[in-house]
């Protein structure tokens, strides 16, 4: 595979499972004019100007939010910053992180992990 688009951190060692996963993954991504809105959603934890213009005032008052939120996040993820996803989830009052030392933009390697942690948080709070 020639290109990751930034998918895994660099220097990693894609397995075929891995070039898979991303072939996949981009399958579903591609073309990007067709999901604009989502990648823009998908930037703001690569974006420090967006956590610092996140205000009470602002059009994204994320301190209102009372719903649980789970953040996954892989330390290594070359799309999203460690800093800012922290950032960004400590505007949300209900925030959750749960961070991966490795595996980049898609949990190479912690895929069964993930799952069973959001499915762990959703059950813990079913009916709350």
């Amino acid at each position: 595979m020639q290109s990751t688009m930034g998918l895994a951190p660099k220097g990693f060692k894609l397995t075929a499972e891995n070039e898979s996963l991303i072939k996949r993954f981009l399958e579903n991504a591609l073309p990007v004019s067709e999901r604009m809105d989502g990648l823009i959603y998908d930037s703001y934890p690569a974006v420090t100007e967006f956590n610092e213009s996140v205000t009470a005032g602002s059009p994204y008052p994320l301190g209102r939010v009372n719903t649980p939120v789970l953040v996954v996040h892989a330390l290594d993820d070359p799309l999203a910053i460690a800093g800012n996803v922290q950032a960004l989830a400590g505007l949300l009052p209900n925030a959750q992180i749960y961070a991966l030392p490795d595996g980049g933009h898609l949990y190479f390697g912690h895929m069964e992990e993930v799952t069973s942690k959001i499915l762990q948080f959703m059950q813990s709070h079913i009916g709350n």
